[in-house]
């Protein structure tokens, strides 16, 4: 009887732990009519969850581990941000806020650790914002989720 239940539970949580069947990053391109913003997490723990992903508080989609997507913004200030939910979400959630320009591309990492690499500057644990050199490595090994926004 363990044996079933076992191979049950085993079948469920490897279906929970499924990476994003998603394209793969293929380069970053520039759009003339708004600003490109690449949201990305890669390796970021706990792995098995999606935080909702948010721009200036309002959901857009679900960011799961090693995912990235591509959020076509008008000029302006924005806070991008994670939810992880009421209890999680005291320590987990966080968010950088950038101001974008028409033409221009921008990147959002969230690492689940403060840190800084190259040009990236931390805003809080977890979240940073760099330049294409820096986040091109982190994007390759990402696979593309679609959100409201992203083209």
């Amino acid at each position: 009887m363990k044996a079933p239940l076992l191979l049950i539970f085993l079948t469920v949580l490897a279906g929970c732990a499924t990476v994003p069947a998603g394209s793969k990053f293929s380069g970053i391109e520039n759009a003339p009519d708004a600003a490109n913003v690449y949201v990305f997490r890669l390796y970021t723990a706990p792995y098995l969850r999606k935080p909702d992903l948010k721009v200036n508080d309002v959901v857009v989609g679900e960011l799961p581990t090693n995912s990235y997507t591509v959020l076509r913004l008008k000029p302006g200030t924005y806070k991008i941000g994670t939810d992880w939910g009421f209890l999680d979400g005291l320590i987990l959630n966080k968010s950088a806020t950038l101001s974008v320009e028409l033409g221009k591309s921008y990147y959002v990492h969230f690492t689940g650790s403060t840190r800084v690499i190259g040009t990236m500057v931390t805003f809080g644990p977890g979240v940073s914002t760099g330049d294409a050199r820096d986040a091109a490595g982190d994007l390759a090994a990402c696979s593309y989720v679609a959100v409201k926004g992203a083209n």
